[in-house]
Formats: C-alpha cells, sequence, structure tokens
C-alpha cells in the first residue's frame, strides 16, 4: 500500500486511538513528498524520520 492511499481508510475509521505510525522514508519515491506529508500528517500518531 502507498502511504497516500491509507488517508481515505483512516478517515472510514474515525477515532483518535487508531493513528499510523509513519516512516517518511515512505514517500521517498513519490514526486512531492512533502504535499503527501500534509496530507498524512492528521492521521499519523508516530513519525520516524531518517
Amino acid at each position: 500500500m502507498k502511504p497516500i492511499s491509507a488517508a481515505p481508510n483512516m478517515e472510514q475509521v474515525d477515532s483518535e486511538w487508531f493513528g499510523l505510525f509513519f516512516d517518511i522514508s515512505g514517500l521517498r519515491t513519490t514526486s512531492d513528498p512533502y504535499a503527501q506529508a500534509e496530507k498524512l500528517a492528521p492521521y499519523v500518531n508516530y513519525w520516524f524520520i531518517k
């Protein structure tokens, strides 16, 4: 699953107890990783930044 495809699933769950453990390196293959990180930010509980 690509990171950006998780956003619609997160909206369906709609729980403050459910969130992403996100590894920022998953966005390095996208054309605009900053834009995708901004879209995912509301759903992320923990960030892994390398």
